[in-house]
This record gives C-alpha cells, sequence and structure tokens, in this order.
C-alpha cells in the first residue's frame, strides 16, 4: 500500500524504442526526457526554441550517457 500511494517508478528498459517529447527543455518534460534517456530510449525533443533545447540535450546527455536526442524545430502556433 505505501508503494502505491507514494507512487512506484517504472524501471523497465527501453532500447529500440523511440519517444516523442514536446517541452522538454524545462520542468516534467526535461524530467522525462531525462528518465527516458536513463532507460536506453532515443528520445526526440521537440521544442519552439532551439537554443533552450540544445542546452538541455547538453545537460540531459551528462547525466545520461546516452547520446541518442533528436531537436526537431516545432512550431505549433496553428494546432491550437
Amino acid at each position: 500500500m505505501r508503494k502505491w500511494i507514494a507512487g512506484g517508478m517504472c524501471t523497465s528498459h527501453l532500447s529500440g524504442k523511440t519517444v516523442l517529447i514536446t517541452g522538454p527543455n524545462t520542468g516534467i518534460g526535461k524530467e522525462t526526457a531525462q528518465d527516458m534517456a536513463r532507460r536506453g530510449a532515443r528520445v526526440v525533443m521537440a521544442c519552439r526554441d532551439l537554443r533552450r533545447a540544445d542546452m538541455a540535450v547538453q545537460e540531459i546527455r551528462r547525466a545520461t550517457g546516452n547520446g541518442c536526442n533528436d531537436v526537431p524545430q516545432v512550431d505549433n502556433r496553428g494546432w491550437f
């Protein structure tokens, strides 16, 4: 019960998987990108500001050792 209330951590390895994360340069998006990279996924980080995205990629690479991060520039103004 204690584990359920505290929230479990997913630890499955994601090698061979590709994940797309929006808003990956700060907050929950960045933490999610880092977790997925640490678990071996190829992380595609969709971000509007390439400079900030590149800074986040460098931090994630240093923290995880996973160099499989792609950063396409996204213009989502017309989506909402």
